[in-house]
């Protein structure tokens, strides 16, 4: 398996789930800016969305969105005890909250990179 991410970017969760669950797995690095790979290829190639992560399998099909991998990852090492079994309402609370990390992680990064490009120090929090 390889898992195409960028430092910063919502690809860090599946990072962290490969690692604590001990999955054998590649890293690639992804520009965001430039859509290039760290190895050269055109990442929209590789994801028609554009963005990160996208966790690539031996057989070359794919999965993209960091809550879709993190549950996959979850439910191939079942030993872990990272998610409760299907069915149980524990395990959908799971996915609410690996959905609103995800969505407050990208509000977060957009009002860093807006306050990066204006030169501020800080914006307000809606």
């Amino acid at each position: 398996m390889k898992l195409y991410f960028a430092p910063g970017a919502c690809s860090l969760s599946p990072h962290i789930v490969m690692r604590e669950v001990g999955a054998n797995f590649d890293l690639e690095q992804v520009n965001n800016q430039e859509k290039k790979t760290k190895s050269g290829a055109d990442y929209w190639t590789i994801n028609g969305k554009g963005q990160v992560p996208v966790l690539e399998f031996d057989n070359g099909e794919r999965l993209t969105e960091g809550p879709v991998i993190v549950q996959w990852i979850a439910d191939q090492y079942p030993a872990a005890g990272l998610v409760p079994p299907a069915g149980k309402p524990e395990r959908y609370r799971v996915q609410e909250w690996l959905n609103f990390i995800t969505i407050s992680h990208g509000r977060f990064m957009s009002r860093e990179a807006i306050c990066r490009s204006r030169r501020v120090r800080s914006m307000p929090t809606p």
